[in-house]
């Protein structure tokens, strides 16, 4: 889906994927074509660049709470069905079973290998040529990203390369068939499937697909596996993400039974405004690995602490560490602006406290910590977010001394500088609890 991120007046301004900033033209012939397959707004609103989040749309009147955003009508919809329609679904082979994500890569990039051609061709040309999550990095860059991105950027990438040799297994069955050639050009679908190309359609999907329910999805005549609960919507990708929107969503029919996807919101949006929907309860983390983006000041983000960092950077006796260890504490340390998670606090006070092993466990499920405890959390705190605030500090500056950034990288930059921030922000608000009791 869409991107956003608001940037402070402190940071630069927040690098814009010029990929996805097309000519406004590309959107009026995305909307006449969609209005010409019987596709009429439900609202008034229209394609707007705005200087902190991009490309977005506003409104042209006050929208009030309970208002359709938009609704797409189900042969608007990009769905495994629509493979059943054209000639790539001959890529996939009867004793092979594929996910979801991988039949709309592949059925993306062969509409997007038709050109003029591909009746998608105005949906295509609105998409940007390629993405800004963390996958985009260059290898070299890859190799220096923080550990809260370098734990789960390996699954996703390996998952990516693992589609596409199911991809090129298929062609090459349809080879060893003499039929794998494209009926549009002759060319070799090896060729107009290369991995790069695969590698758009996956993120394609990935940062725009929504989610339909499984069972009124048409059968798509393709072996799936799980839940095939994927679909694209032209234009949807122009809503842009805020935590603060509030939507519902889902398939519904009108009075002569036609389907459509449907968003209505649950705040009202002022007119002049841009009109937000909400992607999820994501940290800046989530957020920056699937779609690309981080939004400044996100209150559902959380900075983790690898226990192992508290073990070298504080001294822990035996018992403790291994009561920590024994009830799982030691897993998901966080903290966030306002402060330490559950296992943080709980971890700072079985390293801080005085009193004896037998009434930790009493006190901690209790939740109750007196005055005296809650200062030492504070104390400790303040001391592992600074030592967290340096890492950052010293990891950010071996990254800038790398050069030719690739955009994707850029923005894992700014968000590094944002993470220092959080910190600060932590430390503000500890220093003040420590000062108050």
């Amino acid at each position: 889906m869409g991107r956003t991120a608001r940037i402070r007046g402190r940071k630069h301004k927040r690098f814009l994927d010029k990929s996805n900033i097309h000519d406004f033209s590309v959107l009026r012939d995305l909307d006449h074509w969609m209005r010409s397959l019987n596709w009429s707004p439900t609202c008034f609103l229209t394609p707007h660049f705005f200087s902190g989040t991009g490309r977005g749309l506003k409104c042209l009147e006050l929208i009030p709470t309970y208002q359709v955003l938009m609704k797409i009508p189900r042969n608007l919809l990009i769905t495994t069905f629509s493979i059943s329609q054209s000639e790539i679904i001959k890529i996939f082979s009867k004793t092979r079973n594929y996910d979801p994500q991988t039949v709309l890569s592949v059925f993306l990039c062969f509409e997007k290998h038709l050109g003029d051609d591909s009746k998608w061709k105005y949906y295509i040309k609105s998409l940007p040529d390629r993405y800004t999550v963390p996958d985009y990095c260059k290898n070299n860059e890859k190799t220096i990203l923080s550990s809260f991105i370098l734990q789960d950027l390996p699954k996703q990438s390996q998952r990516v390369v693992n589609n596409y040799k199911m991809i090129v297994e298929s062609i090459n069955e349809l080879r060893n068939r003499g039929n794998d050639t494209c009926g549009h050009c002759r060319g070799y679908l090896r060729e107009i499937l290369s991995f790069r190309d695969f590698k758009w359609g996956f993120y394609t999907v990935n940062t725009r697909a929504v989610y339909i329910d499984s069972s009124k999805n048409a059968n798509s005549l393709v072996n799936i596996y799980g839940e095939d609960n994927l679909a694209l919507a032209p234009f949807l990708d122009l809503f842009n993400h805020s935590y603060e929107a509030s939507v519902d969503v889902g398939l519904e029919a009108d009075d002569d039974s036609r389907e459509f996807y449907r968003i209505r919101t649950l705040k009202p949006f002022p007119f002049g405004s841009q009109v937000f929907i909400n992607y999820g309860a994501h940290s800046n983390a989530k957020l920056y690995l699937e779609y690309g983006f981080f939004i400044v000041d996100n209150p559902l983000d959380e900075i983790f602490i690898d226990y192992g960092m508290i073990e070298r950077s504080l001294l822990l006796s035996k018992d403790t560490g291994e009561f920590i260890r024994t009830n799982g504490f030691d897993r998901s340390i966080g903290f966030s602006a306002e402060g330490f998670n559950y296992h943080g606090k709980i971890v700072l006070f079985v390293i801080s406290t005085d009193l004896g092993q037998s009434y930790w466990k009493e006190r901690i499920y209790r939740y109750d910590f007196s005055e005296n405890e809650m200062l030492r959390i504070a104390e400790l705190g303040i001391k592992l977010v600074n030592f967290k605030k340096m890492e950052l500090i010293e990891k950010l500056r071996e990254m800038k001394k790398s050069v030719n950034h690739s955009e994707s990288f850029k923005i894992f930059l700014s968000l590094t500088d944002e993470y220092i921030y959080l910190c600060d922000k932590c430390l503000g608000n500890l220093t003040s609890r420590k000062s108050n009791n």
